[in-house]
This record gives structure tokens, C-alpha cells and sequence, in this order.
């Protein structure tokens, strides 16, 4: 259903403007009343949990698709429609609801439970914040004229996205909630993945494979049609030479001129049909080059009024500095508040939810080049995780003594095996970034010690502990600095 239509009017916009919100809308009232076709979702409707109106949104079914690759940032890169009708659909359409009456936009759990939308008690500081500013909001105003909802392309999904993640933001700042921000960081991290391979091309994509798929079958139908009416021909033929090799009754002789008529005439029509066939092949083939010539990156197409999608963004960091405009800040926004997660002491009683996030952290770091935090946070990691895995253990050998303690020991059984898989997982990884760190710690520092050729050694080995260079590489650099300047003193002592 296109939520398109709004209530709020906005001072930018005019009467045609609003025409077409509301044809849009029309159109989406329309469409939910389709019956009996097959789609990945279910229509539900639910109450807002900030303006308390209700709204139809889509209900992503379950088992509607199968996971091939999930990424370490838990974005799965690759997956397969259940039914391959679907392939226009992204999974991620379905993660976001957005009420069209008050513009809020929230995690679907939001909308459906009532103590996952108190979020450790802090929606009422959102809920208060939202209706003081969200009317006059210039970024909610910018945001809302071009959303689309439900979704239909990566653009559409990277509006919703910055819109949730901006209302997340408008409490003060102990009144947030971090890890909801987190996840929506780390989300349009994944959309500007996505947009260097939109959404919608993988679709096209995936809907050529099957067009060939089906173009394949129904040639392969037709040759064995073909092979099957030259075999029905040629026993209509055996059976009458046998009748006149024996002078038997005549029976298919008497149908033999009209048989051979039929069988003629099928073929020429069957002629007529294989080049319709050579057609759609042809067709095909001019669909997959018109494909290729499509612009992979979405940012980078016109976006309404806007020459690309990034000049929109441009537009909307004039109000809002933080916006991440690339996915290297979308990680880094992530990274602030998985740290935030982290630093807390809210994990205390879920081990493995908090190695969770040291692992999701150790891997972001690596994202963004920065291999000391990505190493740190491995070793948290693996400390911990052998840590709490000697404990598992330990308390599993306790209860074994106990009666009735089969679903603890059951549920503690589990526990270890997840915390094997970290140290067995994460263990070589440790190695890998050593030595990625080891490579650009060098690079680094050789850089450093270009740019600044006048610093004394002490203020050299400043600067390239500030950023965190290995300690074997730093007296490597420092030494070299000292020996330039003796060699400088000498040369002046010479002169």
C-alpha cells in the first residue's frame, strides 16, 4: 500500500504536489484489496505507537527465503526467493513501518509490541521530543516529501532508513536509545552497499536468469515435441509398409494421405513457432545488454529535482552534520554506539549478546582501515569468550550431579558449543590482523615521517603513538630520525 500521502502539509508544497500524493494514495488503497496473488508478505494492520492512528503495513512471510551468504556485519549479501516469482522484492523492504498520518518510522517490533517500543524506558523521551519538533523539523520535512512507503528501490529504503535514524536521535543525549541507533547505523551501512548493486538490478538480474530458465524448458519442450511427432510419422509409415509387405487388410493405408497431410502442415507450423522461439531468445539477449548498460550505483541517478541521490544528501547535511553521506560513516556512526554498548555494563547477564558486539566491533574496525581497535577488540573477544567457555564448562560438570537439571544442562551444552565456534572462528582471524596492522602501521608511519621532516625524535614517536603505531616500528622510525639528525649536526660541525 503507497503511504505516499501525507497529513501534514509542508509550506513547499503546492497543489499538484498534493493531487499526486493523494493518486498515489488512492492507488495504494486500492492495491491492498488484491486477492489470491502470491507476494513474500502479508498485509497487517497496526497502531502507531506515537500518534496512536492506524495503518496497514507489510508483514514479511516467514521461510519466504533461503540465506546463502551472510557478511560478518551480519548483512546477507546473497539470498534466494523461496519462489523466484519474487525476485523483484528485497528482503529489506519489510524491516522498517512508517506511519503516513505522523511521519514515524520505527523498527517493526515497534509497532506491534509495547515493551519493545519502551526501549529501556526511554520512548517516553523520544515520544515527547518527536511531537515538539516534528512539524517544524526541517530534515523530517526535507526526509518525508520523498518517501515512498512501502519501498521500491534502494533509494526509497535509504530515506526510511535516515528517517528513523534521525528521529532516534532527537532526545538529549542520555535519553537515546544507542543500541536501536546502532542497528540503524550499521542498516544504512548495508544501504549504501546495496546501492553500488541496487536492489532493483539484482531483481532484473535474478528475473533474467529465470526468463532464460523458462525460455530453455519451453525449447526443450518443443524438440521433444518435435522428436515426438517424427516418431509418431515414422510408425504410421512402418505400419503400412508392413500391411502391404504382407497384403494384409489395408487398415492405415486408408488414413495414409490424410496422416501425412497432418504431419506436414504440424511441422510447418512448428517451424513457424521455432523461430517465435529464436524471438524470444533474441528478446532475452537485448534485455541482458540493456541491463548491462544500467547505472549500477543508484546514488549516482537523478533524484526528483536533484541532479543525483548525493546531491540530495548534500542538501539534507546542510541541517544535518551527522548524516552519514558515504558507508564509511554510516560504520563509524555504528561503531560510536556499538562502543557506547559496549562500555556499558547492560551485558552482564548475556555473555553472549555482548560477544556478539566486541565481534561486530572487531570487524567494522577492519572495515575502516583501523586495524589496532579491530585487533583489540578480537582479543577482548577471545579472552572473554575462553574465559566465559572454562565457566560453561565448569557449571555444566556442577549441574551433572543435580537432579532434575536436564534443560540446564541442555541450554548450558548450547551455550558451549556457540562459544567453541567463537575461539575456534575468531582465533586465525587474530593472526590475519596482526599482519594487515603490521603492513599499514608501516605505511603509516612512513608517511608521518615524510610529512613531518623538521620533528625532533621525541616529538616523532609522539606523533606515531597517537596513532597507535606498533611499538617495533616506532623505534624503527625514531632511530632513523635520530641518525638524520646527527648526521645533520655533523654535516654542520664539517661545514
Amino acid at each position: 500500500m503507497k503511504m505516499a500521502c501525507q497529513e501534514m502539509s509542508f509550506s513547499g508544497d503546492n497543489k499538484r504536489e498534493r493531487l499526486k500524493r493523494e493518486n498515489r494514495c488512492m492507488e495504494a488503497t486500492q492495491a491492498t484489496a488484491r486477492k489470491g496473488i502470491d507476494l513474500p508478505y502479508f498485509e497487517k494492520e497496526a497502531v502507531c505507537p506515537m500518534c496512536g492512528k492506524s495503518a496497514v503495513h507489510q508483514y514479511l512471510r516467514d521461510r519466504s527465503y533461503i540465506v546463502k551468504k551472510r557478511d560478518p556485519d551480519y548483512f546477507i549479501s546473497d539470498y534466494q526467493w523461496v519462489n523466484p516469482v519474487h525476485n523483484r522484492f528485497s528482503i529489506y523492504y519489510f524491516h522498517l513501518w512508517h506511519c503516513p498520518h505522523c511521519f514515524y518510522t520505527d523498527e517493526r517490533p515497534a509497532f506491534l509490541k509495547p515493551e519493545y517500543r519502551q526501549g529501556l524506558g526511554l520512548f517516553g523521551s523520544l515520544q515527547k521530543a518527536y511531537r515538539a519538533q516534528a512539524r517544524q523539523d526541517l530534515v523530517i520535512q526535507r526526509l518525508v516529501r520523498f518517501i515512498t512507503y512501502p519501498p521500491e528501490t534502494t533509494t526509497d529504503l535509504m530515506n526510511l532508513h535516515l528517517l528513523a535514524l534521525y528521529i532516534q536521535h532527537l532526545p538529549s543525549e542520555f535519553s537515546r536509545n544507542d543500541e536501536k541507533i546502532a542497528r540503524l547505523y550499521l542498516r544504512v551501512s548495508w544501504l549504501f552497499r546495496m546501492a553500488e548493486h541496487r536492489v532493483e538490478v539484482r531483481g532484473l538480474e535474478e528475473g533474467l536468469k529465470e526468463f532464460f530458465k523458462r525460455q530453455e524448458r519451453l525449447q526443450g519442450h518443443y524438440l521433444n515435441a518435435l522428436h515426438d511427432l517424427e516418431e509418431l510419422n515414422g510408425w504410421v509409415e512402418q505400419q503400412v509398409a508392413q500391411e502391404e509387405a504382407h497384403n494384409g487388410q489395408a487398415f492405415w493405408k486408408l488414413f495414409e494421405e490424410e496422416l501425412n497431410r497432418l504431419y506436414k502442415t504440424t511441422l510447418e507450423q512448428m517451424d513457424g513457432f521455432f523461430e517465435l522461439l529464436q524471438q524470444f531468445y533474441a528478446l532475452g539477449e537485448t534485455c541482458k545488454a540493456r541491463l548491462a548498460q544500467m547505472d549500477d550505483d543508484a546514488l549516482e541517478e537523478p533524484f526528483y529535482t536533484f541532479k543525483t541521490y548525493r546531491d540530495y544528501l548534500k542538501m539534507l547535511s546542510a541541517n544535518w552534520p551527522e548524516l552519514p553521506t558515504d558507508e564509511r560513516k554510516a560504520v563509524q556512526g555504528a561503531i560510536q554506539y556499538f562502543r557506547k554498548m559496549a562500555d556499558s555494563h547492560s551485558f552482564d547477564q548475556t555473555p553472549l549478546r555482548y560477544l556478539a558486539v566486541l565481534r561486530l566491533l572487531s570487524y567494522l574496525y577492519e572495515k575502516v582501515g583501523d586495524y589496532y581497535f579491530a585487533l583489540k577488540y578480537n582479543e577482548m573477544l577471545l579472552n572473554l569468550a575462553g574465559r566465559t567457555l572454562q565457566e560453561t564448562r565448569q557449571r555444566i560438570r556442577s549441574f551433572s550431579k543435580l537432579k532434575d537439571s536436564d534443560e540446564t544442562i541442555k541450554s548450558l551444552k548450547v551455550q558451549e558449543k556457540r562459544l567453541q565456534q567463537i575461539v575456534q572462528e575468531d582465533s586465525p582471524r587474530r593472526e590475519a590482523l596482526v599482519s594487515r596492522k603490521w603492513e599499514r602501521d608501516e605505511q603509516r608511519a612512513r608517511e608521518i615521517f615524510n610529512r613531518h621532516r623538521d620533528a625532533a625524535p621525541e616529538e616523532m614517536e609522539q606523533l606515531l603513538l597517537e596513532e597507535h603505531i606498533d611499538r617495533d616500528i616506532i623505534d624503527q622510525f625514531v632511530a632513523e630520525r635520530r641518525k638524520e639528525k646527527k648526521k645533520g649536526i655533523f654535516q654542520i660541525f664539517k661545514f
